[in-house]
């Protein structure tokens, strides 16, 4: 009879688990977005959300906790559970837009509801229509409910402004959504983040809408090259002895997507960063944390899964950034170093190493090195003695805390794999 009972439990703990891993949220297909040609996002960009048609309070759907995802009370909108600001979607519009050569007047923490801009050429206004947020906290029982997996769907409603002709010349609706079965630093906003970057995603892929703000400038798909990185992809280069170069800590943030963790670090003046392919695999949208604590957002612009490394656009502005070394390249014997950037201080924390001189015949872009990585240093920086970038950690992909020999893609390796150049 106790035998029966535990295959009973069992059962029941295996179907608990199928449930958990299951989602009602409808998955709604991203299309390719239309990017402008080179100028034609000369007529600027501001975004502006309406208030909310859905009724504070109203029900949008499932939370769940604990480890079995047990249901928990409904979820209603913007109840305390459910918080995400305008501020927010405005920073999301923006770090899309802008990927597909829109300027924007969007700034973060500027007031989406702020006055017209005389720079803006367009005023696209957008209103949460319609969410449903299917979300399990499987870490509630230990106090964390912070983290959260499922999924989240949401309907926007559009309506695009000219004002030069001072009238409304487009109007739509796109929807968006977003699943991960891996637990997500943020939890049910995070969710509705990516869903709403889902949704902009689509309206930038509306040739009606492309036409209204473009004109009849030809589109572009985006990646509809034979190759996603086939053109150059130009930032502001870094001055040769980088900022903040006292303290290289305060350009390399911790990147956080789903369960990966990982580090990166910002190379341009105008605010993109370097990281591991791996860290940010299956996420276009992920959190980014400084050495001092702070938090972030950053959109996936590019990536290359052969050579592990990738490239981060970020929502803040004037972050720090370091110098790179693209040449001459590191030699065998040369001292190259690792920074913990959680040290108390810039000196603290250093691991130095020497570049080995054996080539890894199963990677031989690679540069092995002594100094020793954990699967947290996945995409940060190796340094020469003169505090200059020479290339990006290649860390275990197996999660382990102990540390082992590792090594680093060169710099001049990422910028062509990842086709980036300076301007």
């Amino acid at each position: 009879m106790t035998q029966l009972r535990g295959i009973g439990f069992a059962g029941f703990a295996v179907a608990c688990l199928l449930a958990a891993c299951s989602t009602s949220v409808q998955k709604v297909p991203v299309n390719p977005v239309l990017s402008g040609p080179a100028g034609a996002g000369a007529k600027a960009i501001q975004f502006r959300s309406n208030a909310d048609s859905i009724p504070k309070g109203e029900e949008i759907g499932k939370s769940r906790f604990g480890v079995f995802c047990i249901p928990g009370k409904p979820l209603a909108w913007r109840d305390g559970r459910v918080n995400i600001s305008d501020e927010e979607l405005a920073e999301g519009f923006r770090a899309e837009v802008e990927r597909v050569n829109f300027a924007t007047v969007v700034e973060p923490g500027v007031s989406p509801d702020a006055a017209i801009s005389p720079r803006a050429g367009f005023v696209v206004s957008g209103q949460v229509a319609s969410v449903y947020v299917d979300a399990c906290s499987p870490w509630s029982d230990f106090g964390n409910w912070r983290d959260a997996r499922g999924g989240a769907y949401l309907k926007v409603q559009w309506q695009v402004y000219n004002t030069a002709q001072k009238k409304m010349v487009y109007e739509t609706a796109t929807e968006g959504s977003f699943h991960t079965n891996d637990s997500v630093l943020g939890g049910i906003t995070e969710l509705m983040r990516n869903a709403f970057a889902s949704a902009t995603q689509n309206l930038l892929a509306d040739p009606a809408f492309y036409r209204s703000v473009h004109g009849n400038n030809p589109p572009v798909p985006v990646g509809a090259a034979s190759s996603p990185m086939a053109e150059s992809f130009k930032v502001v280069e870094v001055p040769k002895s980088g900022l903040n170069a006292n303290d290289p800590r305060n350009a390399v943030y911790t990147v956080i997507a789903g369960m990966n963790r990982g580090r990166g670090f910002v190379v341009s003046m105008d605010g993109y960063m370097l990281t591991s392919e791996k860290v940010v695999r299956g996420h276009h949208l992920v959190k980014l944390k400084s050495a001092s604590g702070r938090e972030s957002l950053g959109f996936v612009v590019r990536r290359d899964e052969q050579s592990d490394v990738a490239l981060v656009q970020l929502t803040e502005r004037n972050s720090p950034s370091l110098a790179l070394r693209q040449s001459p390249a590191v030699l065998a014997g040369e001292e190259v170093y690792m920074m913990d950037i959680s040290a108390a201080a810039a000196d603290a924390g250093i691991r130095k190493g020497t570049v080995a001189a054996q080539k890894d015949a199963a990677a031989p872009r690679l540069v092995r090195t002594t100094v020793p990585l954990v699967a947290l240093d996945a995409g940060a920086p190796f340094f020469d003695k003169t505090g200059k970038v020479v290339g990006l950690a290649v860390a275990p992909a197996d999660g382990r805390t102990q540390p082992v020999a590792g090594g680093f893609v060169p710099i001049s390796e990422v910028l062509s794999r990842l086709a980036l150049s300076f301007k």
